[in-house]
């Protein structure tokens, strides 16, 4: 009978060339064989999801929450703010869906899910409806779960309050103006490497034809030159 074991040290060894020395536990004469395999380690879901940039974590259940301040005049589709997270696992493992989390205490017209909503893929905030019919200063609780792909999946969540607010409205312009110019600079640039390349395409195309020109003449010279001497040489007979 042949025995083999195979350690890891760690998750991070993802792939190791592993040397099996067996030998078989029968009476002599004993055989002995060597083979070299390829080892692949499979990520274990060992690891929540941690929030880097966004809302404090509420990963215990506790009540700690963060308060941010979104744009009054905030439209149907328009994002917010941002949670993001990430998870140390690879793989499925690693993949994070974002969900927001009903306010049962909360009537069906006042909760954040009726002006509030949460991309699964990404974790953008986004307005529901238009806020600019919300009070300014009228905050929400709002609570995002953030679970990964593995089995069993596990999860962290992030509580905070979005408060309304006039001032908000001013970083978003602020920032939509930066976006504005960003973009402006670009298809500037873009338009000034367009006329380049059109540029160079238009000198290109005027050496060919001067080329071309220059070959026709030295083709054709010699043969007017041909003609003309043969003219005169009849006239002159």
């Amino acid at each position: 009978m042949l025995q083999f074991a195979v350690i890891a040290e760690s998750e991070s060894t993802k792939e190791e060339e592993v040397y099996f020395d067996g030998q078989t536990t029968a009476k002599l004469p004993r055989a002995m064989s060597m083979v070299n395999v390829s080892v692949r380690v499979l990520d274990v879901n060992d690891n929540a999801p941690v929030i880097v940039v966004g809302p404090a974590s509420n990963r215990s259940g506790g009540d700690e929450t963060g308060r941010f301040d979104v744009c009054a005049d905030a439209r149907p589709g328009d994002r917010l703010i941002r949670v993001a997270a990430r998870d140390s696992d690879s793989g499925p493992n690693a993949q994070l869906h974002f969900a927001l989390l009903e306010d049962v205490t909360a009537s069906s017209s006042s909760s954040s899910s009726s002006y509030f909503a949460v991309s699964a893929d990404d974790g953008w905030i986004v307005a529901l409806r238009d806020l600019g019919e919300l009070p300014v200063g009228q905050a929400f609780p709002v609570t995002v779960v953030m679970s990964d792909g593995g089995r069993p999946r596990l999860s962290a969540s992030a509580s905070f309050l979005l408060t309304v607010s006039d001032d908000a409205c001013l970083a978003t312009a602020a920032l939509e103006s930066h976006r504005r110019r960003a973009v402006a600079s670009l298809a500037t640039s873009a338009v000034a490497a367009v006329s380049i390349v059109v540029i160079i395409l238009l000198l290109i195309v005027v050496l060919i034809a001067v080329v071309v020109i220059i070959r026709s003449v030295t083709f054709i010279l010699p043969l007017l030159i041909n003609v003309v001497q043969g003219r005169g040489t009849v006239m002159n007979r």
